[in-house]
């Protein structure tokens, strides 16, 4: 009952701006924030409080590790890059022998990227705990078959001032353990070191998850003191279904960036028109900001030359008019259909089975992508497959696996 409690609380917590740390002033005219977390919804606004709040020098200081949860792909982790990038940028700005990397452009702050080389990531979803030791905390020479000379691992490098762990709930209960003791502030060791190379981590620690810590805790498989420490300062990440509003804003941000400089130097500029905004805001978008950056991208390749709903719906979902549209209307959506392919408008199905199999081809390619992705991203092991998949032989789950997608 506990550590029911404590998950609960951990959910209601919400943004940084409601927890307890000092509130600083905040007029939401920062420029970097609105270009790298836009819209004008109170969720954006709130998320660029966030930042806002732990990047002043007194929170830099006094919050030395912050949790970011959300659904799979509405950008916890890059939430934590605005935040570190955000973090290099004021220094840019309040220091007076520093040169800004990006006041070259035209709009005076450079791609975020030039402003997170102080970040350090690592995902630790299916690291050996080995491995993910000597990542984290370096080891010595000879710790191990390889270990040619030391290694500093991201919590000792002099190099970062943030530290991105993604995929926190994942992390196995050794590795929880280790994590814990950095949380408390407590010094460690390196792989293979003695009390002589003791260190403490002197960063801050950006955690991301898109797992139920909750659950986990009740199961066992998540320590619940550690649980009590990554949830004392937290941002959750809504999806794009709870955020309508800022995803036209959102998404001309995403064009900015990936916009090719050859596409702009042929005289294309890449703009939505007020069409393709509202057909954006009409979508469910269950793969959230990835996934609206996918089409966007698609876009961009064709050279924008077509509405982006018509190349959604002939490129991205395999013949599926829309992307898994909120609260669809099936019997307009079905006469619709009907209509368009009576009217010469739509290629016809030739069977009655392949016009319903048209309706949730696009759902099928989403699923068979995200677990394409898992499958190559995690490497699982065969205790997993067995346990995801209890009705298979190994090897046909493993043949199946590779071949998954590929036709598409």
């Amino acid at each position: 009952m506990k550590s029911r409690v404590a998950a609960t609380q951990f959910e209601r917590r919400g943004n940084m701006s409601e927890s307890a740390i000092p509130n600083a002033v905040f007029k939401d005219d920062d420029p970097f924030l609105l270009k790298f977390l836009p819209g004008v919804d109170s969720t954006s606004r709130e998320l660029r409080r966030d930042v806002h709040t732990l990047n002043t020098p007194s929170n830099i200081q006094l919050v030395r590790f912050v949790t970011v949860i959300g659904a799979t792909g509405t950008g916890k982790n890059h939430f934590a890059r605005v935040c570190a990038g955000h973090r290099q940028w004021r220094k840019f700005r309040e220091s007076p022998d520093a040169i800004d990397i990006g006041r070259t452009h035209p709009d005076g702050i450079g791609p975020l990227e030039l402003y997170t080389d102080r970040l350090g990531e690592q995902m630790l979803t299916a690291l050996p705990d080995t491995l993910a030791e000597s990542l984290l905390f370096g080891h010595v020479r000879g710790a191990f078959s390889g270990a040619r000379k030391d290694y500093s691992g991201l919590f000792r490098d002099d190099g970062y001032d943030d530290i991105l762990l993604d995929e926190i709930g994942d992390a196995s209960p050794n590795l929880q353990a280790k994590l814990l003791a950095i949380l408390e502030g407590r010094p460690f060791t390196p792989v293979g070191g003695t009390s002589r190379e003791k260190a403490r981590c002197d960063k801050r620690i950006l955690m991301a998850t898109n797992r139920d810590l909750e659950r986990l805790v009740a199961a066992g498989q998540f320590r619940e003191d550690l649980f009590y420490r990554v949830r004392r300062h937290t941002v959750k990440i809504k999806p794009l279904s709870e955020n309508i509003g800022a995803i036209p804003e959102i998404a001309t941000a995403i064009i900015d960036r990936l916009c090719p400089e050859a596409l702009r130097h042929n005289g294309v500029s890449p703009s939505l028109t007020d069409d393709d905004r509202d057909w954006l805001k009409r979508q469910a978008w269950p793969g959230n900001v990835r996934e609206l950056e996918e089409v966007l991208e698609l876009w961009l390749a064709s050279g924008c030359t077509e509405q982006v709903e018509k190349l959604a719906a002939n490129r991205h979902f395999g013949g599926v008019s829309g992307v898994h549209y909120s609260g669809k209307d099936w019997d307009t959506e079905v006469r619709t259909r009907i209509s368009d392919t009576l009217d010469g408008r739509r290629k016809p199905a030739p069977t009655v089975s392949e016009f319903v199999s048209g309706f949730t081809s696009g759902m099928t390619s989403d699923v068979n992508s995200a677990l394409r992705a898992w499958y190559q991203e995690t490497k699982p092991t065969p205790e997993m497959l067995k346990k995801l998949f209890p009705g298979m032989q190994l090897s046909s789950i493993r043949t199946q696996m590779s071949r998954i997608g590929k036709s598409e």
